[in-house]
């Protein structure tokens, strides 16, 4: 299996907003039409935390991670649009699930988790479950209205890339101080700020009873449908392979039978996880995506 990948989100999102093994929609909206599913063991997790993790990146693969980090705290400060902004120091803390592909199929066993895949499949078509996530901690940032110099040894980065699509979602308290002088303001923030999501993509399998045994029908990460016509929900990757089995079956002799009977949905974690072909950048052997 491959390392899943991280997606940077289009706002900063208070800890409180995201959670290990929830399964969501979006990967960009991990607040948003989600389920935390209702295990009753809590998932192995792993907590890493690097001090003044900005300065770690250095070298020029990094650049547009470190202009997109930049641009996202400034943006939850509202900086001014003539000044220039720099992000001078914060600590990185990364959250991850540890044995997901085990804790995912125990997770399955619920008749919760079983029904919301359901409607799932048929409202949206793609679910995602948070395997991990990155938050900055204890964040300098400094604007400097243009004309005057900064001298700090931050990244910065001109107004003008900031955008108008980037925002934040406020959690409670956040500014420690904030300081303002000659066009130059300082703001410290102790809050914990999630910038990134790591992801496992939710592959769907469809079967039908008549074909499987009768003690391999249920098991944790399949089951019986509580309806039936999955007709047109299927991908046509999927229709193709299928009809080359019931041609393969027509040769054998085999009674070829309808799609309606596919009765059983059957849910895995994929290798693969789909987020399309982005800019990226590799730190520390994860790709993290734009």
């Amino acid at each position: 299996m491959k390392q899943p990948r991280s997606l940077i989100q289009p706002t900063l999102l208070p800890p409180t907003s995201i959670k290990l093994g929830r399964l969501v929609l979006s990967p960009y909206s991990p607040h948003q039409d989600y389920l935390d599913p209702p295990v009753p063991t809590a998932p192995e997790t792993e907590t890493r935390s690097q001090s003044n993790f900005i300065s770690h990146l250095t070298s020029s693969s990094t650049t547009k991670l470190r202009t997109r980090l930049t641009a996202l705290v400034a943006a939850s400060r509202s900086a001014s649009a003539s000044a220039s902004v720099t992000l001078e120091a914060a600590q990185g803390t990364t959250y991850t699930l540890l044995n997901s592909g085990a804790w995912f199929r125990t997770a399955c066993r619920s008749a919760e988790v079983r029904e919301w895949f359901e409607n799932a499949v048929m409202c949206a078509g793609t679910v995602y479950l948070v395997v991990g996530y990155h938050t900055l901690t204890d964040t300098k940032f400094v604007a400097q209205d243009e004309g005057a110099k900064i001298s700090t040894g931050g990244v910065v980065i001109s107004s003008g890339i900031l955008g108008s699509g980037i925002g934040v979602v406020e959690g409670q308290g956040g500014i420690q101080k904030q300081t303002s002088w000659g066009g130059r303001r300082e703001w410290h923030e102790s809050e914990e700020r999630v910038w990134a999501v790591q992801y496992r993509k939710v592959e769907f399998k469809w079967f039908s009873s008549k074909r499987i045994e009768k003690g391999a029908l249920e098991k944790e990460n399949r089951w019986k449908l509580c309806w039936t016509g999955m007709e047109g929900i299927r991908g046509h990757e999927e229709e193709e392979e299928e009809e080359e089995e019931e041609e393969e079956e027509e040769d054998s002799g085999e009674d070829e039978e309808d799609e309606d009977d596919e009765d059983v949905l059957e849910v895995d974690l994929a290798d693969e996880d789909e987020l399309g072909s982005k800019d990226s950048c590799v730190i520390d052997e994860e790709e993290f995506l734009f």
